[in-house]
């Protein structure tokens, strides 16, 4: 049995080796979400159950290979890792948050550190999940990332979401 480095990759290989670059659960309706970390037995274990809740994951290994998929994936939500690296999270953060302010707002973070990184986290109002962290908690944000977006994913993929806006809101 052979074994891999302890890194996320940035895609996965199918059966036939095509890349797959990511997962989507059976229900394939739920929260497309981006997991960056650099530990890849907490991205599969997050892929993994947040795919079987009906999630589409993508995996991001470092702050460069997140930019690509934010570049080219609409995203409800985003968990990062505080540390990942050559680069912190929270220089991503500040790139999402130039790019786009209102995926900034969809931003959580995770780590294993518990000082300053994780102060400023805070400061900037955003959720942290500290490691070991329960996964119903990711999937209880990644559903309510879901929910709040619905409304926007309708008009972007149908043209109609104002047609069927509900009374009083």
């Amino acid at each position: 049995m052979h074994f891999r480095p302890a890194v996320c990759t940035d895609h996965f290989r199918g059966p036939a080796g095509d890349a797959v670059p990511n997962v989507t659960g059976p229900g394939g309706g739920m929260a497309t979400v981006l997991y960056v970390d650099d530990q890849e037995a907490i991205c599969r274990a997050v892929r993994l159950w947040l795919s079987r809740k009906g999630h589409v994951v993508h995996l991001a290994a470092t702050a460069q290979a997140a930019r690509k998929v934010i570049s080219a994936e609409p995203l409800d939500g985003i968990f990062i890792d505080l540390l990942l690296g050559a680069e912190s999270g929270l220089e991503l953060y500040r790139w999402i948050d130039e790019l786009d302010a209102d995926l900034a707002q969809r931003v959580a973070f995770v780590t294993g550190n518990l000082f300053d990184e994780t102060l400023a986290a805070e400061r900037l109002d955003r959720r942290v999940f500290a490691k070991p962290f329960e996964l119903r908690e990711l999937e209880a944000l990644a559903n309510r990332w879901y929910a709040e977006r619905q409304p926007h994913r309708d008009d972007r993929n149908t043209g109609q979401g104002a047609d069927r806006a509900q009374p009083g809101r």
